[in-house]
């Protein structure tokens, strides 16, 4: 339980964090998942305890499959919260 209650707070504090930045930038500009929205997601995930680099690279590469950029995945947060405990699920086994 403690585990599932860190994972919330972590992601809700990343998507803020995400949010914040699509505000500032312009979203109709960027196809796809840029090379910098990848490697911010992987250093956002590591330096935030997620886990380790196998599993942020895993949780990543199944993101890239279900949405076509970082501004799709961030459109419904709600949507992308159980996308990303499920992924995460599938990464750990």
């Amino acid at each position: 339980m403690k585990q599932y209650i860190r994972f919330s707070i972590v992601t809700l504090i990343f998507m803020i964090s995400v949010a914040y930045v699509l505000i500032l930038s312009d979203p109709s500009e960027s196809k796809g998942w840029s090379i910098d929205d990848k490697k911010n997601w992987i250093d956002s995930c590591l330096s935030l305890g997620i886990g380790d680099n196998e599993l942020c690279n895993c949780v990543l590469n199944k993101l890239e499959l279900k949405y076509l950029s970082l501004e799709d995945m961030y459109r419904n947060p709600q949507e992308m919260a159980v996308s990303m405990q499920t992924i995460s699920m599938e990464c750990k086994k």
